[in-house]
C-alpha cells in the first residue's frame, strides 16, 4: 500500500506518451499523487497501470516524467526515481497485437 511522507525505441516515431504500459514496483518509490497534491511512497508489489513518459519543457522542471495510475489516483514522479523502482510486466498477446498496430499506423 502507500504510506505519506509529506509536501522507449518510439522516441523515432513520435509516440512519447502516446504508450501506456502496466509495471509493478520492486522498490519503494516516492510519488507526487496528482489527485490530492501530496507526496506518497508506494511499496514494493504494488501494480501500476497507464505508465507513460512525457517530456517537460518547462525551465527548471524534470526534463523526463512518468505518469501512472494506482488505487484511483493519478501520480507522477521523475523517470530517473521511476525506471530502477519499477519492472515491465510480461505483455500478452492482444497487447502485443495492439502496440505492433499502434506503430504500423
Amino acid at each position: 500500500m502507500a504510506t505519506a511522507v509529506g509536501a522507449a525505441g518510439a522516441h523515432n516515431l513520435d509516440l512519447r506518451g502516446f504508450l501506456r504500459v502496466n509495471r509493478e514496483i520492486i522498490r519503494p518509490l516516492e510519488a507526487w499523487d496528482r489527485d490530492d497534491c501530496s507526496t506518497w511512497v508506494l511499496d514494493p508489489g504494488v501494480i501500476l497501470s497507464g505508465c507513460r513518459i512525457l517530456r517537460n519543457h518547462a525551465p527548471g522542471a524534470e526534463p523526463y516524467t512518468v505518469e501512472f495510475e494506482f488505487a484511483g489516483h493519478r501520480y507522477s514522479c521523475p523517470l530517473f526515481a521511476f525506471q530502477p523502482r519499477t519492472q515491465a510486466l510480461a505483455t500478452t498477446a492482444v497487447e502485443r497485437e495492439a502496440v505492433e498496430c499502434a506503430v504500423a499506423v
